[in-house]
């Protein structure tokens, strides 16, 4: 599956094959890539539950209020789970631990590749 918008790939669904035979590597694994900049969609434009996630995902940091909370209640959900200050004391605790954890794996990965 490709998603095109305006000439440039939005989306492209990528499965791995083997080398040298050419044969599909599994057909459990594979990876989407969306790549936001190319997703020029206004919020009155987005009419599907992707598109309208795709617009949360790529406008997230700038805007000042959840669009579509109206319409779905999984847009208050994900407000809310957004929000690190809602995070009770031992989710809060959890949370510090997941970033020091990615934190460290990074660290220790341009250490080895250094």
């Amino acid at each position: 599956m490709v998603v095109s918008i305006k000439k440039c790939i939005f989306a492209a669904d990528v499965a791995l094959r083997e080398k040298f035979s050419y044969s599909i590597f599994s057909d459990k694994l594979r990876f989407i890539y969306l790549s936001l900049p190319f997703f020029d969609k206004s919020e009155e434009e987005c009419e599907t539950g992707f598109e309208k996630w795709i617009y949360v995902l790529k406008y997230m940091e700038v805007l000042e209020r959840l669009p579509f909370t109206a319409q779905k209640k999984i847009f208050d959900h994900l407000a809310k789970l957004a929000d690190v200050r809602c995070l009770s004391s031992e989710e809060q605790e959890k949370y510090d631990e997941s970033i020091k954890a990615v934190d460290d794996l990074t660290i220790a990965l341009y250490r080895y590749h250094a």
